[in-house]
């Protein structure tokens, strides 16, 4: 192929020599940005329930000492 001289002829090249990259890293990008908003999402939930959870001092002191750690 001859050396590209316009844009639309950059393009294909780039596109030719280095697509299957582009591909693979566009996957990549995609795995991180689901596994990071699921994951997220589990650490998010999990924390609001910890949150919410109430204890009064006369509950046992079992179920009040870890509901105070997690808080």
């Amino acid at each position: 192929m001859a050396q590209p001289t316009n844009t639309l002829e950059w393009i294909a090249f780039l596109f030719q020599e280095y697509g299957e990259m582009f591909w693979q890293g566009t996957l990549v990008t995609l795995y991180i940005a689901i596994a990071g908003t699921l994951i997220g999402f589990v650490l998010g939930f999990a924390l609001g329930v910890i949150g919410d959870l109430q204890v009064s001092p006369h509950d046992p002191w079992y179920r009040r000492l870890p509901v105070r750690v997690l808080k």
